[in-house]
C-alpha cells in the first residue's frame, strides 16, 4: 500500500491544538508535494496524557492511488553516521551540562562519572547529548535536550538532533535504541531492560548497574526493527504508565518479549500518575521488579 499522507519526519513540531504544548504536535504532510495538510491534522506526542490524534481520513481527506502521481520507489538508502571527531568534541564540559548537574543531585560524583562513561553522555553548550551508538559502535545520531538542573525535568521548549545541529547535508538518520552499544560482546543469556526515556535508562542504571538498561526515546519510537539486534536476549519492557497497551501492540509477535507491569507491582494507582515513568518511583529502597 502506498501512503501518500504521513507524519512529517524530523524534529520539527508545532503547538498541539488540544493540550497547547508548543513542541509536541507532529503534522501530516502530502508526500507528493511536501505540503502540510490542515493545521489540526496530526498527532500529539503526549499520547498518555493528551491523546490527540487526527489523521487525514478523519478530516475527510481521501486518497485514490489510481489518480496519484507518486514518486517511484528508490532502493534502501544506507544510514549515515556521525564523524568520530564531532562525537569526541562533546565528551567534555560536564560542569556546564544541565542534565549532569541534575544527576549530581541524585548520585555522588563517582557514580555520575561512571554513568557518563557507560553511556557516552555528551555536552553541547549547557545541553546534554544522548548519543545513539549501535552494536558495532557506529554513531547513528544524538538527541540534544535541555534540563532543569534542580528538578531534572526536561525543558520541553528545546529538542534537536546532532545531524541537524551540525547541519550535516544529505544525512540519512536511522535511529537505534539508546544504549544499544552495551550489547557488544554481551552474553546472549543476559536480559535487557527497555524504558521510554534516555534519562530513565541512565537513572535506572545508576541504581541497578548489574542490569542492562536501554531506551526507545519515546512511546512511538519503539518498533520491531530497533529490537532486531536483541533477539538473542530476553527483553523486559518498562513503558511509562498509560503506554502499556501501545507497547504491547508494537511488540506483538516478537519472541523473548516480556511486558513488565511495574506500576502494579509497586502498588501505584495508575489513574493518579498517568504518564509517569519508572525513574519517578525509584529510590534506594524501591522494590522494582527486575529480571531474575
Amino acid at each position: 500500500m502506498n501512503h501518500r499522507y504521513s507524519l512529517e519526519k524530523g524534529s520539527r513540531k508545532f503547538t498541539c491544538p488540544k493540550c497547547g504544548d508548543k513542541r509536541s504536535f507532529k503534522r501530516y504532510i502530502d508526500t507528493v508535494n511536501g505540503k502540510y495538510l490542515g493545521d489540526d491534522i496530526g498527532r500529539c506526542d503526549h499520547e498518555s496524557k493528551c491523546k490527540y490524534h487526527k489523521p487525514p481520513k478523519d478530516a475527510g481527506i481521501q486518497y485514490d492511488p489510481s489518480n496519484a502521481d507518486l514518486p517511484r520507489k528508490m532502493g534502501k538508502k544506507e544510514p549515515s553516521y556521525i564523524q568520530l571527531e564531532l562525537f569526541k568534541s562533546t565528551l567534555k564540559s560536564y560542569d556546564k551540562n544541565s542534565f549532569i548537574k541534575g544527576l549530581l543531585n541524585v548520585f555522588d560524583r563517582g557514580k555520575v562519572t561512571d554513568l557518563v562513561k557507560h553511556y557516552y553522555i555528551g555536552t553541547i553548550s549547557d545541553k546534554v547529548v544522548f548519543w545513539q551508538i549501535d552494536q558495532y559502535l557506529r554513531i547513528r545520531t544524538g538527541k540534544i535536550m535541555s534540563y532543569n538542573p534542580t528538578t531534572l525535568k526536561r525543558n520541553k521548549d528545546y529538542i534537536n538532533w546532532a545531524h541537524s545541529f551540525y547541519r550535516l547535508k544529505d544525512y540519512n538518520s536511522k535511529p537505534c535504541l539508546y544504549g544499544l552499544h552495551l550489547i557488544r560482546d554481551l552474553d546472549p543469556g543476559i536480559p535487557i531492560c527497555i524504558v521510554e526515556a534516555e534519562k530513565t535508562a541512565i537513572i535506572m542504571s545508576g541504581y541497578y548497574p548489574d542490569v542492562i538498561w536501554m531506551a526507545a526515546g519515546g512511546i512511538q519510537f519503539l518498533n520491531k526493527e530497533k529490537l532486531l539486534p536483541l533477539t538473542k536476549h530476553t527483553m523486559y519492557l518498562y513503558p511509562d504508565i498509560g503506554a502499556e497497551i501501545v507497547w504491547a501492540k508494537k511488540t506483538k509477535g516478537i519472541p523473548n518479549i516480556k511486558l513488565v507491569d511495574w506500576a502494579e507491582a509497586l502498588g501505584i494507582q495508575k489513574e493518579d500518575y498517568n504518564g509517569a515513568d519508572l525513574a519517578d518511583f525509584t529510590h534506594p529502597t524501591s522494590r522494582i521488579p527486575l529480571p531474575k
